[in-house]
């Protein structure tokens, strides 16, 4: 588990936390301009719609997390050799992939309740929580379906736009369909080669955008590994 999965993971637990804890809606006051009336009265509303949905996302976020979590903290607790490392995580492998299939199946019944609109208006940062669950689902066509809700919030840098191209791209090819951002590829013959990709005169440019190297440095570093092995 890497640093921002972890950071991801405490920040979910510690929404759960402070929206379980969360103070009583305050009352209005009589002295207060109407616009402040009205503000308070639109917190009223907002907080009581949006808070339980808020939760249930915290909470199927922290349970599909959890798993990384142990792991994580065994590693750097507990004496292994490369071969036990191996056969422990091939072992609990199960763990993972079942924690990973309820919080899709859980999410899924969300966005099925409220829909993907429904969703965003808990928030951006419950959104985000979100996208972290359907990276990990095991249903494609539901990994598919969401794209259209993370686009735009990838293109805001609301989530993580580097992470989106690698999410968005590895659908798309799953799907037999023209990736965007060129992350996906396979060894052929000791060498990486691209998987078909959309408006390739462009493809360095939108890279470059978020962060990436150009196509021609990926290529020679996966082909180094793909000699390699």
């Amino acid at each position: 588990m890497n640093k921002t999965q972890i950071a991801s993971l405490l920040a979910g637990t510690m929404a759960t936390a402070i929206l379980g804890f969360a103070a009583p809606v305050m009352a209005q006051n009589a002295t207060m301009s109407s616009n402040a009336s009205w503000l308070t009265s639109e917190f009223n509303s907002r907080y009581q719609s949006r808070l339980q949905l808020a939760e249930d996302i915290a909470r199927i976020h922290m349970r599909s997390q959890y798993p990384s979590v142990i792991v994580s903290d065994m590693m750097g607790q507990e004496q292994m050799t490369a071969e036990d490392r191996e056969q422990f995580l091939t072992a609990i492998d199960p763990v993972f992939a079942s924690a990973a299939e309820r919080a899709s199946n859980e999410l899924k019944s969300k966005v099925q309740q409220y829909g993907w609109d429904g969703l965003s208006q808990a928030g951006s940062y419950v959104m985000g929580l979100a996208f972290d669950i359907v990276i990990e689902s095991p249903d494609e066509a539901f990994r598919r379906a969401s794209l259209t809700a993370f686009e735009p919030l990838a293109r805001d840098e609301i989530i993580n736009p580097y992470t989106f191209a690698f999410f968005y791209d590895d659908v798309m090819v799953t799907n037999g369909e023209a990736q965007r951002w060129g992350t996906q590829g396979q060894c052929m013959n000791g060498r990486w080669e691209i998987a078909p990709v959309e408006d390739q005169a462009n493809l360095d440019a939108r890279r470059q955008h978020i962060g990436m190297s150009s196509l021609a440095d990926t290529i020679t570093e996966e082909s180094e590994y793909c000699a390699a092995n």
